[in-house]
């Protein structure tokens, strides 16, 4: 016992094992809530699966495509996340994930409406999102310019990266999302 992590712990500093036992109870309560994913978001970081194959997604204005790759970290990474979600979003018919995850916990439908007002946004129409998007990379965004949002599927083949499918979901020539 005495050679154990927390119990060494507890000896060396009681307000550092008081914390690390409040995460330990907060992390079985997320595990309990099936939201184990909000304390470690990378659990699979180190796995060894092989990399076959991904998905990426992509707006493009006039055809070409906004390339988000070149900002610092964090702005990237925000960019690659939005277009993701927003796809996302018009895959499963413009239903965002916290409607889906209130209709599966509230099923008073009074309560549900209420809830899903109050902390949910209100549809997202494809133009403006895009050009929030496009104005957000710095571009700046004409009447007439034409949208698009594409899903690739990317693959390696014969060790080289290579785009195997691309579908459009979403463009504002047609406005139709799959």
């Amino acid at each position: 016992m005495s050679s154990t992590f927390l119990y060494k712990l507890l000896k060396h500093s009681k307000w550092a094992f008081a914390v690390v036992i409040l995460y330990m109870v907060i992390y079985f309560l997320c595990l309990c809530k099936k939201m184990d994913m909000a304390m470690f978001p990378y659990n699979s970081m180190y796995s060894n699966t092989q990399l076959t194959g991904t998905t990426c997604c992509y707006l493009k204005i006039n055809g070409q495509r906004i390339n988000y790759t070149h900002f610092m970290y964090w702005k990237k990474d925000f960019l690659e996340q939005s277009v993701t979600k927003y796809a996302d979003y018009l895959i499963q018919n413009k239903c965002n994930y916290l409607n889906i995850y209130i209709d599966e916990k509230i099923r008073n439908k009074q309560q549900n409406s209420i809830i899903k007002k109050a902390f949910t946004p209100g549809e997202v129409d494809f133009k403006t999102w895009a050009t929030w998007y496009a104005s957000y990379t710095g571009i700046k965004v004409q009447a007439n310019d034409h949208f698009e949002l594409v899903k690739y599927k990317v693959g390696i083949e014969n060790g080289i990266v290579a785009i195997l499918d691309s579908n459009i979901l979403c463009s504002t020539k047609t406005q139709n999302h799959e």
